[in-house]
């Protein structure tokens, strides 16, 4: 899919720069953070055929709800789907780290929501 490819082509391009494929901190939990979906490729909670089909790893988001138990993230093109506004993550064994979630920044996060735009626009 294009946006699988425009992604994969960000992230390949991109491996010089802040962009982290570690788990993220959790003093990284916080509204606001861009944040990049590190788990497995899932179409739980999309519902809407007209809609990203599918949340990939290496898709952007951003922080709303940093609550410890159940984080949110509104996720780029995704915004009105359960995935994100229901659907939330929780920190590892430890307590440490989010495991299905990667630190970004506000470049990065520019970045792969411009290549979604331009996929979705050739679809």
């Amino acid at each position: 899919m294009a946006e699988d490819l425009a992604v994969r082509t960000i992230l390949r391009n991109n491996r010089g720069m802040h962009f982290s494929r570690e788990p993220l901190p959790v003093e990284f939990i916080v509204a606001g953070q861009p944040v990049v979906y590190r788990g497995t490729e899932s179409s739980v909670d999309i519902y809407n055929p007209g809609s990203i089909p599918t949340l990939r790893p290496g898709h952007p988001g951003r922080i709303f709800d940093p609550s410890p138990q159940h984080i949110r993230v509104n996720w780029f093109g995704l915004e009105d789907e359960p995935v994100s506004f229901a659907t939330g993550f929780t920190r590892d064994d430890s307590g440490t780290t989010v495991p299905d979630l990667s630190w970004s920044d506000e470049t990065e996060y520019a970045k792969l929501t411009q290549a979604i735009q331009k996929s979705e626009a050739g679809r």
